[in-house]
C-alpha cells in the first residue's frame, strides 16, 4: 500500500475525460459512424505512470509535522517569533480522543479559536493529521463544523509554525472532493495563501504553493480566481534556477504550473501563456529531472488546445527547439518522453500549416527513432503522431513514405499482440488509403499489409474488427485498377473473404454494412457492377472463433435486412 505522502494530486476530473479538439484528423470516423477517433489529447496513459511521474513531491497529502519537514528552519523561525516565550512550537496539551468523531471534531474546532497559543497549535496539528487520512467523510465533517474558516485566519498569525500547520491542513482539505475544495475557496483561502508566497521561510512558501496547486487543480475557474488575487506577480519571481535549499519551492512551483496549464473549462488564456513563455523554457532547461518532467507536461497540456495556443507554443515558447533532441535527451526517462511525444502529437493535430511546421523541423525522423523505444506506451504515442501526419495532405503523407523502412515498420505493428499498437497502425494505413495518391497507396500495398489485416478479423475486439474492415475497404476502393484483381485474390487466399462473410452474422449494423461492401467489391468481375454473391458460411467446418456471433435464428433475421447501397 502506498504511503500517504505518495498519493498524486494530478487530475481532479472524471476518468477518461478528454478535452475536445478541432484537430486536423478530418477523416477518422469509420464510414461516417460515431466511433471514437484520434485527435490531440493529454490524459496520462495509466494510473501507474501518473504515480511514477509524481512520486514524492506530488503527494496531495502529507504526514509528519513542521519541524520534521525541516527542523533547522522550523526552530530558527519559531525562536525568532517566540522570544517572549509565548509561542513555543510544542506545548503539553491534552487532546486525547473524546467520545465519538463528531464530539472530538467539535472540541478541536473550539480549541482552534482558543486564546492559548499552545491549545490552538495542538488543535491545528491534530486537525492536519485528520485531514491526511483517506477518509472523505471525516473531512466532510470538519468542513461541516466550519474548520476552514479558523484555519484561514491562522494564515495571518505571526507564528510561522502555526501558519505552516494551517496551510498544510487547508492543502489536504483542498485535495479532496470538489465540494471540499469549494469549501476552502468559498471561505477566502486563496488571498492569504498567495500572500504567503512573499514569506522569508521557504518551507512555508512551499506549503502555500502546495495548497494553491491543489485548489487550481480542481477547475479553470479556481485558477482564474487565483490569478485575480495576484498569483502571477508573486509566482514569477519564484521560477528561477534554485539552489539546493530551494528545490522544494521550485518543485511545487513547477507542479502548480502543470495544474494551471491542465485545467480546462475555461482553459488558460493565450495571454497568460505568452507571459509564462520564458519561464516554461526555463523549466525545460533545468537540470532537475522532476522539474523538467513538469515542464514538458505543461507543454503537453497546453498543446491540447486551440490553434491560437499552438501558435504561441510554436512562436513564443519555441516548443520545437525545446523538443528537438527528445529521443536522445531523455531516452530512459519514460515520463519525460511521454510528455514530449504527446506534445508533438497535439501539435500535429493542429492546422495544416502547424503540421507542416513540425514536419519541416525534422520531427518525422525523430519519431522513427522513438518507434524503436522498448516502452510500449512510447511506441503507441509515436504511432499516434504518425497517424496525425497520415491524416493530412498527400505531401504530408510523403513525409512518412520518404523514410526508408518506416512503412514496413508500421505494418509490422498490425501483427503485434497489442490492440493499442494495432489500432494506431491501422489508422495510419487507413488514412493513407483514404487521402494518399495512387502511387502512395501502391507503396502501402507493396509492404503486403493484407496478411496481418486478415488475421485481425479473428479479433474479439469489435472496434479493431470494424477498423480493419474499413481499412481493407478503403484499400479496395482506392487501389490502382491493375492492382484490384491481385488484391482481391490475395484477400481470398488469406481467408479474409471467408472471414468477412462470417462476420455478416455479427449483430452490429456497421460491421454488417462494411462486410457487405467488401463482399460486393470482391464479387465483381472485371470491376463491372453486378449483384453481390454472398456465400453463406458452413458453420460446421469453421476452425476459428468469430466475435459476437448471433444465434442461428438471428442470422436468418439478418438476411432480411435492407441491403446497403453499393
Amino acid at each position: 500500500m502506498e504511503s500517504e505522502d505518495a498519493i498524486p494530486k494530478t487530475a481532479k476530473r472524471a476518468a477518461g475525460e478528454e478535452a475536445s479538439s478541432a484537430g486536423r484528423l478530418r477523416d477518422r470516423s469509420i464510414n461516417g459512424s460515431n466511433l471514437p477517433f484520434r485527435h490531440s489529447w493529454t490524459p496520462e496513459i495509466s494510473s501507474n505512470m501518473r504515480s511514477a511521474r509524481r512520486e514524492e513531491f506530488l503527494a496531495k497529502r502529507r504526514t509528519g509535522s513542521f519541524d520534521q519537514l525541516s527542523s533547522n528552519n522550523a526552530l530558527r523561525c519559531v525562536r525568532r517569533r517566540s522570544s517572549s516565550s509565548k509561542e513555543p512550537l510544542h506545548h503539553a496539551c491534552d487532546l486525547s480522543p473524546v467520545g465519538d468523531a463528531s464530539s472530538r471534531i467539535a472540541l478541536l474546532t473550539t480549541r482552534l479559536r482558543s486564546t492559548s497559543f499552545a491549545m490552538a497549535f495542538a488543535a491545528v496539528s491534530e486537525i492536519r493529521k485528520l485531514t491526511a487520512a483517506e477518509d472523505s467523510e471525516q473531512v466532510d465533517m470538519l468542513v461541516s463544523f466550519g474548520v476552514p474558516r479558523p484555519l484561514i485566519e491562522m494564515l495571518s498569525e505571526s507564528a510561522t509554525g502555526l501558519r505552516f500547520e494551517a496551510a498544510w491542513a487547508l492543502s489536504n482539505i483542498a485535495a479532496g472532493t470538489p465540494q471540499q475544495t469549494l469549501a476552502v475557496v468559498a471561505e477566502g483561502a486563496l488571498k492569504p495563501l498567495i500572500a504567503l508566497l512573499d514569506h522569508i521561510n521557504k518551507d512555508l512558501v512551499a506549503m502555500a504553493l502546495w495548497a494553491i496547486g491543489n485548489i487550481v487543480a480542481d477547475n479553470g475557474h479556481f485558477r482564474d480566481l487565483a490569478l485575480e488575487n495576484g498569483l502571477l506577480p508573486r509566482l514569477l519571481p519564484l521560477i528561477v534556477v534554485a539552489d539546493e535549499g530551494e528545490k522544494d519551492v521550485l518543485h511545487n512551483v513547477s507542479w502548480l504550473l502543470v495544474n494551471m496549464c491542465r485545467t480546462k473549462n475555461p482553459p488558460p488564456s493565450t495571454k497568460l501563456i505568452a507571459t509564462l513563455a520564458d519561464k516554461l523554457r526555463l523549466l525545460l532547461h533545468c537540470r532537475d529531472e522532476k522539474i523538467r518532467i513538469d515542464g514538458v507536461w505543461c507543454l503537453a497540456y497546453l498543446s491540447d488546445s486551440t490553434a491560437d495556443m499552438i501558435d504561441i507554443l510554436l512562436d513564443d515558447v519555441g516548443v520545437l527547439d525545446l523538443l528537438a533532441n527528445l529521443p536522445t535527451a531523455a531516452r530512459n526517462n519514460v515520463s519525460f518522453l511521454l510528455g514530449g511525444v504527446r506534445t508533438i502529437g497535439n501539435l500535429l493535430s493542429g492546422s495544416d500549416a502547424q503540421c507542416d511546421a513540425v514536419i519541416a523541423a525534422g520531427f518525422v525522423p525523430l519519431l522513427v527513432q522513438l518507434l524503436g523505444h522498448p516502452h510500449v506506451t512510447i511506441q503507441k504515442e509515436t504511432l499516434s503522431c504518425l497517424a496525425n501526419v497520415s491524416a493530412g495532405s498527400s505531401a504530408q503523407i510523403q513525409a512518412i513514405l520518404s523514410n526508408a523502412g518506416l512503412l514496413s515498420q508500421i505494418v509490422s505493428f498490425v501483427g503485434k499482440d497489442n490492440s493499442a499498437l494495432q489500432e494506431e497502425a491501422l489508422w495510419i494505413i487507413a488514412n493513407i488509403a483514404q487521402g494518399g495518391s495512387l502511387a502512395q497507396i501502391t507503396d502501402v500495398l507493396e509492404t503486403e499489409p493484407l496478411k496481418p489485416l486478415c488475421r485481425l478479423l479473428h479479433s474479439r475486439n469489435i472496434h479493431l474488427v470494424k477498423l480493419t474492415l474499413e481499412t481493407i475497404l478503403r484499400l479496395l476502393k482506392r487501389c490502382p485498377s491493375d492492382f484490384f484483381k491481385t488484391l482481391r485474390n490475395f484477400i481470398e487466399t488469406c481467408g479474409g473473404l471467408r472471414k468477412t462473410e462470417l462476420l455478416l452474422l455479427n449483430d452490429d449494423d456497421l460491421t454488417y454494412e462494411l462486410c457487405y461492401e467488401i463482399i460486393d467489391l470482391c464479387s465483381r468481375e472485371n470491376n463491372e457492377e453486378r449483384e453481390p454473391a454472398v456465400i453463406l458460411p458452413d458453420l460446421a467446418v469453421l476452425d476459428f472463433d468469430i466475435p459476437h456471433l448471433s444465434s442461428a435464428l438471428d442470422f436468418s433475421q439478418q438476411l432480411d435486412r435492407p441491403q446497403a447501397a453499393s
